[in-house]
C-alpha cells in the first residue's frame, strides 16, 4: 500500500483554512461576567463548524480514493 502526499493536499488545505478561520473567529480577551457564557458557546460553535467541516472533507477524501 503506497500513500502518495500529493492525495492529501485538498483536505489537508481545507483543514487549515477552517481552522485558521476558526481560530481567527475566536474571540477572547476582556468579556464582561455576563458575556463569558455567551462568548463561550460562540467559541465552541465556530471550533464545532471548523471540525465538521474538516472531518467531512477528509471522509469525502477517503471516499473518492478508494
Amino acid at each position: 500500500m503506497s500513500v502518495e502526499l500529493g492525495n492529501w493536499v485538498l483536505p489537508l488545505g481545507v483543514t487549515i483554512v477552517a481552522f485558521g478561520f476558526a481560530i481567527g473567529s475566536v474571540k477572547a480577551g476582556d468579556v464582561p461576567q455576563y458575556g463569558r457564557t455567551v462568548n463561550f458557546l460562540f467559541n465552541l460553535l465556530i471550533m464545532a463548524l471548523a471540525t465538521i467541516a474538516t472531518l467531512s472533507s477528509w471522509l469525502a477524501w477517503a471516499l473518492v480514493i478508494r
